[in-house]
């Protein structure tokens, strides 16, 4: 009987955001949170963290990058007219995402400024951050590390 109440005080105790910020602060996870939004959602899928598809390039912009690939993390692509954009080029704004982890939650930021553009301005705020879909492959990923963090407090 005093197992069980020792266990259930401790269970009161847990601090289950102490152990996301653990495991959210571990390099392969921020890496992993980061490519959701860069590479699966803005290069492969070109949508924001609504879903929203960012736009669609033109035959002017596939006749001005013509024979040019684009290559990021494995994945190459082209700026074909009806494509969806990627916002990538040279990949220095992708590099400037950056994931923060705050006391409950986390966020993702980056850099809106590439040469002249503030690509804010022109695709919203909702380019930075994770889709629903997104969010739930992080989870997956990160589950069992939290667990394991959370067990670490008994």
């Amino acid at each position: 009987m005093s197992v069980f109440l020792d266990k259930s005080k401790k269970i009161k105790n847990v601090d289950v955001n102490k152990a996301l910020r653990i495991v959210l602060g571990k390099s392969k996870v921020i890496d992993f949170a980061l490519d959701l939004n860069r590479k699966d959602q803005l290069f492969i899928s070109g949508e924001d963290s609504q879903g929203v598809k960012l736009g669609k390039y033109t035959k002017f912009t596939q006749s001005e990058n013509f024979g040019e690939t684009f290559t990021y993390k494995g994945v190459s692509k082209q700026k074909i007219q009806g494509e969806t954009y990627t916002l990538f080029d040279t990949g220095s704004w992708y590099d400037s995402f950056k994931l923060i982890v705050n006391k409950d939650n986390f966020d993702i930021i980056a850099n809106p400024v590439i040469e002249d553009t503030n690509v804010f301005e022109r695709f919203g705020e909702n380019i930075v951050g994770l889709t629903d879909k997104s969010i739930v492959k992080l989870t997956n990923f990160i589950k069992d590390n939290v667990i394991s963090e959370i067990q670490k407090q008994f």
